[in-house]
């Protein structure tokens, strides 16, 4: 009878310690259930933030093909923009030259004539 009772006592203690076990096991799953929440909602939140950034960025490379678009625009007229002035910067020295020469020419005449 003592034997047996003895045992009943250590399944008992056993039992009791597998049930304080098994609590503490809840606990950690209930903690854990939160901290797997809380990222979940986080990661939630970084998705959405991730749309948006994507969008910000894909405007903003639309932007930037736009603006690369005027810049070469701009860039074809600046450089018929400076043909244009070394052309007339040509045409220009001729003149001088020629110039130059018409007053070589009357001097020449001018001397010419006063002598």
């Amino acid at each position: 009878n003592i034997k047996l009772l003895n045992q009943v006592h250590a399944i008992q203690d056993r039992l009791d310690s597998k049930q304080e076990d098994s609590r503490e096991l809840r606990e950690q799953l209930q903690e854990s259930q939160v901290h797997l929440d809380s990222n979940q909602e986080d990661s939630k939140k970084l998705r959405v933030q991730l749309q948006e950034s994507q969008v910000l960025l894909d405007s903003n490379q639309e932007e930037n093909k736009k603006l690369r678009e005027k810049l070469q625009d701009s860039q074809a007229r600046l450089d018929a923009k400076q043909e244009d002035v070394a052309k007339l910067r040509g045409q220009l020295q001729d003149s001088q030259a020629r110039l130059d020469s018409k007053q070589e020419e009357s001097r020449k005449l001018r001397g010419q004539l006063q002598d």
